[in-house]
């Protein structure tokens, strides 16, 4: 079984695997018709197929007994599935598979997930190290550009002055280029001038993105969409587009460059079958050409003529509400500038951004995954997070937001007394509570949302506090969702 994090990368994948298993290989993912998976699902049953290929769902593939599963990119947060039932991660799944096999499992990833390096400096997983490209060519160049004394073109363009002089010559050259900006749509704030309200969603408590091409405002986490006012709803003022996705930087490109030498990679231009191959193959085809795109863009692809990169919006990413926002910021860049000068020639990157010390993105600038590795495990040693401590986040959601909190509460309060009787039986381990909270989406697809945590360096302790809840919890009116060290 081989998973990779992306559908987009299914195409290149299948192509290698093919022309070196001809004839025994499977694909399962989550465009395919029911028909097709159902027929795909068969013959891997009947042993017609030795190669199983997709993402993360593809490790449920009904071999008996996989001798070998590889999770191409390891790290990546695609492999847990936290906000879909079944709530699970690809990755545990895999070795939970292979302990009963006695079958091996690889991790590959150029920027592992700070835990599994951490248990294989432990010795519970054994190191393979790669220490150059397969072709040998050298990591590209980076260099750090300080936006703050930048100036930008015309103040709200999108790229520097700089980024675009070295789109201009790698076009000029033949070389194909990418933006990477880890934002679709077109704008992800519309504001009043003159009142200061924010479009949001009905359904969400978030801002809704603005997309032009389809003149209309989109919640990117329940789907609501919704035509652009001409003015503020709220007093007539004038509103004003705030921010940048990856269709602003398009749309600014169209002023430079031929449209057809500019392409798109989010998931609003792969809706259609078939339209990630398309996309790839137009790239990997054309001389000249610029790929503006998300984090699908950024990870695992072999583009042989791609010399120059351009990463964007690296601030967004290291404000991130997450425990891992740092790690995640770190492994987005590095994988990104690993894209280009992959073949023959050393590619160039170039890196915009406004907070230039953060010393996750100094490292990722270096590539060098040691050096991050070294300070973020001193971090998280200091601050008390995985792999030293585990959280167990418990969120409830309901209809009604008052009867939603009084029953979090009412759970929370069972937990914890059924914790302090488990330490005071003499079970060690060391505990902190975090109380009860609305979540930071308090609002989700009209769902009202409550969380609390437990935080503690016994993982066993705290997962078995977990099934306690899905087997002895229940309510009519409310839903819960544990989520074990959340990804």
């Amino acid at each position: 079984i081989v998973l990779v994090p992306e559908i987009s990368l299914t195409p290149q994948m299948i192509a290698r695997f093919e022309a070196r298993f001809p004839g025994r290989v499977a694909v399962i993912h989550s465009q395919q018709r029911p028909a097709e998976r159902l027929k795909t699902w068969q013959a891997i049953k009947r042993g017609e197929v030795s190669i199983v290929l997709g993402p993360r769902s593809a490790v449920f593939a009904p071999f008996s007994r996989p001798a070998l599963i590889l999770i191409d990119e390891e790290h990546e947060a695609s492999y847990v599935s936290s906000q879909q039932v079944p709530r699970y991660s690809a990755v545990s799944v895999a070795r939970i598979r292979q302990l009963k096999n006695q079958g091996m499992l690889l991790l590959a990833s150029a920027t592992p997930a700070v835990e599994d390096y951490a248990r294989a400096e432990a010795g519970e997983f054994k190191l393979f190290e790669l220490e150059e490209r397969a072709t040998g060519v050298r990591m590209p160049e980076v260099e750090l550009l300080d936006l703050k004394t930048d100036k930008q073109l015309f103040g709200q363009a999108p790229i520097s002055i700089r980024g675009l002089s070295e789109l201009k010559r790698c076009v000029a050259a033949g070389e194909n280029a990418m933006i990477f900006l880890n934002r679709r749509g077109y704008a992800p704030l519309l504001i009043c001038s003159e009142c200061g309200q924010t479009a949001s969603c009905p359904n969400c408590s978030v801002h809704l993105t603005y997309h032009r091409k389809e003149h209309r405002l989109i919640c990117h986490y329940c789907g609501h969409m919704q035509e652009r006012p001409a003015r503020c709803p709220f007093c007539d003022g004038a509103l004003q587009e705030l921010g940048m996705g990856t269709e602003r930087i398009c749309e600014f490109l169209t002023d430079y460059f031929n449209p057809n030498q500019i392409l798109r990679m989010d998931s609003d231009t792969t809706r259609s079958r078939g339209a990630h191959a398309e996309i790839l193959r137009r790239f990997r085809e054309g001389k000249g050409m610029i790929l503006v795109g998300t984090q699908m863009i950024a990870k695992g692809h072999d583009f042989p003529n791609l010399r120059f990169v351009l990463i964007a919006g690296v601030d967004f990413m290291f404000s991130m509400q997450d425990l891992r926002a740092d790690e995640r910021a770190f492994q987005l860049i590095t994988q990104a500038a690993g894209r280009a000068g992959r073949d023959s020639e050393r590619g160039r990157v170039l890196v915009e951004a406004y907070n230039v010390d953060h010393y996750a993105l100094h490292h990722a600038l270096k590539q060098d995954y040691l050096a991050f590795y070294k300070d973020e495990i001193r971090m998280r040693r200091l601050l008390k997070k995985a792999p030293y401590y585990h959280f167990l986040t418990i969120v409830i959601s309901g209809r009604d937001d008052e009867e939603t909190r009084k029953y979090a509460a009412d759970l929370e309060a069972s937990l914890y007394k059924q914790l302090e009787s488990d330490l005071a039986a003499g079970k060690d381990g060391h505990y902190q509570r975090i109380p009860l909270s609305p979540a930071p989406i308090h609002l989700l697809n009209q769902r009202y949302r409550w969380q609390f945590a437990i935080k503690g360096n016994r993982a066993s302790e705290l997962r078995h506090l977990m099934r306690s809840i899905q087997f002895q919890h229940r309510s009519k009116n409310c839903s819960i969702a544990c989520i074990m060290d959340p990804a």
